[in-house]
């Protein structure tokens, strides 16, 4: 993932993971930026990213896409 430092390219208002709200700075009410996927383009606060790289090896936005892809094949 990668970090978002500029929050005028922030294009979701939430959290992909945890649906919690951004504030104006793009950051959850912490210090904290949020980050983009570079492949599915979702965005994650800090404490989410950390989770997906430490926890769950793979982003849910991704896996979001594959799935919707194998459905819309069979």
């Amino acid at each position: 993932m990668q970090e978002l430092n500029d929050a005028a390219k922030l294009d979701a208002r939430n959290c992909f993971a945890c649906n919690l709200k951004f504030d104006r700075s793009g950051a959850r009410g912490n210090d904290d930026a949020p980050s983009v996927c570079p492949k599915c383009k979702k965005i994650y606060c800090f404490q989410c990213d950390v989770f997906i790289h430490e926890k769950l090896h793979n982003c849910p936005g991704c896996e979001i896409d594959k799935a919707k892809g194998y459905k819309n094949s069979a």
